[in-house]
This record gives structure tokens, sequence and C-alpha cells, in this order.
């Protein structure tokens, strides 16, 4: 007689459960990783519009924190959103007259979006693409997803 015994198939049902738990933690610290990637991206993809707005355009292109998309945020985080608008008087304040250019939506709420000590409300470019009011603005994670530089040292702020 062929066949297998009560006990090997359950040694078999154990491992094959024990893989498909591993699989599944593996799966969703991707998944995790991919959404940090894709919000980070949305952030990076706004810095580099203002960037050649700012050439194309030949003057100040501002991106300030909103929570409405009409008005600069005076505190909170860059998670509610944010808006890209014409800085013609070059004081990274939305005054009257100047054009808002792009509006970007909040984060998805497990998300936040913080600036170094470098970056406070807005970051402005000018017409030669150059960030006037901050630091070089760059994305780092922080908790379990910490970004290091290319020493190997982990990012402990924004500033190069």
């Amino acid at each position: 007689m062929q066949g297998v015994t009560l006990i090997e198939l359950l040694v078999v049902i154990a491992i094959a459960g024990i893989l498909a738990v591993l699989a599944a933690f593996l799966f969703q610290e991707t998944i995790v990783g991919n959404r940090m990637a894709a919000q980070s991206n949305k952030f990076l993809s706004a810095l580099n519009f203002a960037r050649s707005e700012a050439i194309e355009g030949g003057n100040s292109i501002t991106l300030c924190r909103s929570n409405n998309g009409s008005t600069c945020a005076a505190s909170g985080g860059w998670e509610m959103g944010w808006l890209a608008f014409s800085d013609t008087n070059g004081n990274t304040s939305l005054n009257t007259g100047e054009t808002i250019v792009r509006v970007w939506p909040a984060l998805s709420t497990d998300f936040s979006l913080r600036a170094g000590s470098g970056i406070a409300g807005s970051i402005r470019y000018d017409a030669r693409a150059l960030v006037v009011t901050a630091t070089r603005p760059r994305v780092t994670y922080t908790g379990d997803k910490t970004a290091v530089n290319n020493a190997g040292s982990i990012y402990t702020s924004c500033t190069p």
C-alpha cells in the first residue's frame, strides 16, 4: 500500500501554513514600502514642478503648506496638502494678484510629511531654479524606514 500517514500530512500542512504567514508578512512590508514611496514621490514631483515652472516662467515659484487649496497654512504638516504659486514679490506669502499655479491634495491619512529645521512652511525657487528660502529639500524616512546617506550614516536632518 502506498500513501501518507496522518502525521506526515499534518507536518506538510504546518510547514505550508508557516510559509504562508511568512509570505503574507513580507508582502505587507512590500506594500507599506511602496505606499511610502508613492507618497514621497508625490511631494518630490511637486518640488520638480515648482522648479521647472520657475525656469519656464522666469519668476519665483513658491510651494507652501495648504489645508484648503487657496491659502498658505501658518502651521501644521505638509501632509495636509500644498500649493504652488507665482511669487512675484518673492516674499513666500500668497498675496493678492499672485496666481496659484497648482494645488495638491492631502496625503493619505496614515502618512505625515514634516519639514526639517531648514524648511519652514514654504520652499521658494527663483527664476534660476535655485532654492532661496530653505536648505536643499530632500525626503527622508523615520521610524522603521530610515534613510541613509552615501556614507551609510543615518540622516538626522534635512540639511546638506
